[in-house]
């Protein structure tokens, strides 16, 4: 959503810097047509049909954390979202779509930190790199990437989030202007 933010002139954030931790750019373009196909027909044949995380379900492992107890927690925690509808998913590809293709319209931008996990299961490295890859081709836009060896999608709450934590400390006290 921020990165598309950026390519509105007309609303131009009013802002000393963006952070983008393991930004959501993995459009339908990037997605095999087996998911794009599932995620059509169900978001248009079958918008309220709940999909679960459930452990029970085991049908795709995925892992956005090394950090265990945390993710035991988060499935305990009554709060946290582990269902949702077919249709809403629909909505976040939506943006993902968006944000995927942000960079090519971006004509200026305050600096940016991008941070990104060399596990993360969450957002396909392929398309993480193309953004990578058009915002840097974007001389109007201060860009830099830190790129954590043992990170993965949920690079603040991964075991190694101290580090992270501390890598966005240091590039905001950076960003800070004299005076």
């Amino acid at each position: 959503m921020v990165l598309t933010a950026l390519t509105m002139p007309e609303r131009r954030l009013n802002a000393d810097g963006v952070i983008l931790v393991a930004p959501a750019v993995w459009s339908r373009a990037d997605m095999p047509l087996s998911y794009r196909a599932a995620l059509f027909l169900g978001a248009n044949l079958l918008p309220d049909m709940i999909l679960s995380n459930s452990a029970a379900s085991h049908v795709v492992t995925i892992v956005p954390s090394d950090n265990v107890p945390m993710l035991r927690a988060l499935g305990r925690d009554p709060l946290f979202q582990k269902q949702t509808r077919i249709g809403t998913l629909y909505g976040l590809v939506n943006l993902m779509d968006e944000a995927r293709t942000a960079p090519d319209a971006i004509t200026a931008a305050p600096p940016v930190l991008f941070l990104y996990g060399a596990h993360d299961q969450i957002i396909p490295a392929n398309p993480t790199q193309a953004v990578i890859g058009a915002l840097q081709s974007k001389q109007a836009v201060p860009l830099t990437i830190r790129h954590y060896e043992h990170g993965y999608h949920m690079l603040l709450r991964d075991l190694d989030g101290a580090t992270v934590d501390q890598g966005v400390a240091d590039w905001i006290f950076a960003q800070q202007k004299p005076g």
